[in-house]
């Protein structure tokens, strides 16, 4: 932190949930700097050397490997999140399961990008779970995935768009894997359809939060705070509930 500034790298679904939660931050006199991106590649931008405070990431494992590299002393998870389907509104669709979709050969699937994005890597450990009930499914979805987002060089999704709704209207997919917590976003816009997937194919994204700098340590607690924990439900996501 400098001049009174703390730097938050977070995943870019988090996005809302955090620009809520600063809001309602009482510590005015200190500056909160936030930068929004994949969560795999704002860790690397990590290991480069770029200046981060705080990191909040959709999957454990980017903070995990932070921390064995001895660049995080304190972690926690602050949210949790899961897969959905998000698709056109068209009469085809809506009779139709979110497995039942997954497993039409005739439709194409869009995802984020594994490795670089939490949400790609989400969507592999689906189809897996896909393969072993129903073999050679799971590896088609694998193989014919268009990875649209949170790539090197992924497809820009313009200001304010979410990108299931961008992606379902200007490219040549059928459906979009993504995180749940949109459905609040898309509650009222009747040009989409969201498929929750089965409890046996469920996958939960637990949502991590890193220190890297002990300046950020008012921020790191406020965020497991029953208060922060009220915002980020609020934005659609799930919390941890205690013992």
């Amino acid at each position: 932190m400098q001049n009174n500034q703390i730097t938050i790298l977070s995943a870019g679904s988090f996005h809302p949930a955090l620009l809520e939660l600063i809001k309602h931050w009482n510590m005015p006199i200190i500056k909160l700097r936030t930068i929004f991106g994949p969560a795999g590649l704002l860790r690397e931008r990590i290991e480069q050397g770029e200046n981060c405070d705080l990191f909040i990431s959709a999957d454990t494992k980017q903070i995990e490997q932070l921390e064995a590299q001895h660049k995080i002393s304190h972690s926690q998870i602050i949210a949790q999140n899961q897969l959905c389907l998000t698709l056109l509104n068209k009469a085809e669709y809506k009779e139709c399961s979110a497995l039942d979709l997954l497993l039409n050969p005739n439709l194409r699937v869009g995802t984020s990008t594994p490795i670089c994005d939490p949400s790609g890597d989400y969507s592999w450990q689906l189809f897996e779970k896909i393969e072993q009930a129903y073999p050679t499914h799971g590896n088609r979805l694998k193989n014919h995935a268009y990875q649209l987002v949170g790539g090197r060089n992924s497809v820009k999704i313009p200001q304010g768009e979410l990108a299931s709704c961008y992606l379902l209207q200007h490219y040549p997919i059928d459906m979009f894997i993504g995180y749940a917590h949109y459905r609040k976003q898309l509650k009222h816009n009747s040009a989409f359809i969201i498929k929750s997937l089965p409890a046996e194919f469920s996958i939960m994204a637990n949502y991590s939060c890193g220190l890297l700098n002990q300046n950020a340590m008012r921020f790191y607690h406020y965020l497991a705070s029953s208060q922060a924990q009220a915002i980020i439900q609020s934005q659609g996501f799930m919390i941890q509930t205690k013992d």
